[in-house]
C-alpha cells in the first residue's frame, strides 16, 4: 500500500515588537532543520545586518502595491506605518512538499490566515514578562529612534490585547535569571535558617502558569504561596483544561500557604466571591485550594496558612468590566475565613 502523503503545517509567531518572537523563530529554526521560514515583504528600510531574501524581501510601496493586487500575498497589514505581507508562492510550494512554514508576522496577518488556513494553521502568542521590561528591550536594542520606540510601545498595548485570539501563549522570559534569582534568596535565608515561600503574581517571577511550571521544574526545592488569582486573566481563562491542569499538578504539590483571593476571566478579583457569577469562580478556586490542603494533610503537616485577600480601594473600588462597587472587604474576608476552617476540618476528616 502507497503510504498517504503528509501535507505541511503552518505555525505562526507573534508578538509585540520587542518580546523576542525572533530569536524565538530562529532558535526553534536551528533545532528543527526540516522548518521552513516564510519571508516576509516589507516596505521598512533594512536595519543594520539585515540581508535581502534572508530577513525581508525589501520593496518599496509601488512594488509592494502591485504584487498585492496581482494576487502574490496570503496576508498584508499595514504595521508602524509599513506594509508587510506573506508571498503566496514559496508557502504553497513548501506545504504542497509536506514541509512545515514558520510564520514572524502579527495579529491582523495572523487573522487573515486564519481565515483562509483553517485545520492547516497553528498560531502562538509570544508575551514579554512585563511592559517595563518591553521597554528596556526595545530601548537597549538602540535599532530605532525614541519616536519609534514610542510609537511601537503604544501599539504594543493593542497588539498585546489580541493574546486570546491565539491557541497557544506564552512567556518569552529570561528562566536563567530567574533560577539565578531564587538560589540566591535561598543562599541568604540559609544563613539565618529561614524558611522561604515565593508568592505567584503578575508582576514577580512566577507570573503565570507556564513560567511558573518551568521554575518549579527546574527547582525542585521551591516552595510556593498560591495566588492564582491572576493566572486566570493575565495568561489563561480555561481552569479545567491543560495547560492548567498540568502546571497545577506540580503548584499544588509544591504550595505551603494560600493566597484566598478569587479572580475571574477579566479580572485578578470579582466584585463580590459570595454571590452570582462570583460564587460560581468561588467554587473553581476552591477545587484548587482544597486539593492544596488534601495534599498539606497527607504530608503531615499540622496546620496550612491561609490569607483571604478583597480589595482594598483604591485597588480596585470597582469591576472593571460593569464598573459595580466591590463588597464590603472586611465582610467578604470573615465569610472566607470561616469556608476555609470549614472546608480544612471536613477535609482532615475525610483523609
Amino acid at each position: 500500500m502507497p503510504l498517504m502523503s503528509r501535507r505541511g503545517l503552518m505555525l505562526v509567531l507573534s508578538s509585540p515588537s520587542g518580546a523576542g518572537k525572533t530569536t524565538l523563530a530562529r532558535r526553534l529554526l536551528a533545532l528543527e532543520p526540516s522548518l521552513k521560514l516564510s519571508v516576509s515583504v516589507t516596505t521598512r528600510k533594512p536595519r543594520p545586518g539585515e540581508q535581502e531574501a534572508r530577513d525581508y524581501y525589501f520593496r518599496d510601496e509601488a512594488a509592494f502595491d502591485r504584487m498585492r493586487d496581482n494576487g502574490e500575498f496570503l496576508e498584508w497589514a499595514r504595521v508602524h506605518s509599513n506594509l508587510y505581507a506573506t508571498p503566496r508562492k514559496p508557502v504553497m510550494e513548501a506545504l504542497a512538499r509536506g514541509e512545515d512554514v514558520l510564520f514572524d508576522i502579527d495579529w491582523q496577518g495572523a487573522r487573515q490566515l486564519r481565515e483562509s488556513a483553517g485545520p492547516d494553521l497553528v498560531r502562538v502568542f509570544v508575551l514579554p514578562p512585563s511592559v517595563p521590561e518591553l521597554l528596556k528591550r526595545l530601548t537597549v536594542r538602540a535599532a530605532d529612534s525614541a519616536e519609534v520606540i514610542g510609537a511601537r510601545m503604544a501599539e504594543a498595548i493593542n497588539e498585546i490585547s489580541h493574546w486570546a485570539e491565539y491557541e497557544y501563549v506564552i512567556v518569552n522570559a529570561d528562566l536563567d535569571r530567574s533560577i539565578a534569582f531564587f538560589n540566591n534568596v535561598k543562599e541568604m535565608a540559609s544563613e539565618i535558617d529561614a524558611p522561604m515561600v515565593f508568592e505567584t503574581h503578575r508582576t514577580r517571577c512566577l507570573y503565570s502558569p507556564w513560567q511558573t511550571q518551568r521554575i518549579l521544574n527546574a527547582l525542585p526545592w521551591l516552595r510556593i504561596t498560591a495566588d492564582f488569582s491572576h493566572f486566570t486573566n493575565v495568561a489563561e481563562n480555561n481552569l479545567k483544561q491543560p495547560p492548567y491542569t498540568d502546571m497545577m499538578d506540580i503548584a499544588i504539590e509544591r504550595a505551603d500557604h494560600i493566597h484566598a483571593r478569587v479572580g475571574s476571566a477579566h479580572s485578578p478579583q470579582v466584585p463580590d466571591p459570595r454571590v452570582g457569577v462570583g460564587l460560581k469562580w468561588t467554587g473553581l478556586f476552591e477545587r484548587w485550594w482544597d486539593r492544596i490542603i488534601e495534599a498539606r494533610v497527607k504530608d503531615g503537616h499540622a496546620f496550612l496558612t491561609i490569607n483571604p485577600e478583597f480589595g482594598p480601594p483604591p485597588y480596585q473600588p470597582v469591576d472593571p468590566v460593569d464598573e459595580q462597587p466591590l463588597a464590603d472587604i472586611w465582610d467578604v474576608c470573615l465569610w472566607m475565613t470561616d469556608r476555609f476552617r470549614t472546608r480544612w476540618a471536613h477535609l482532615e476528616a475525610k483523609t
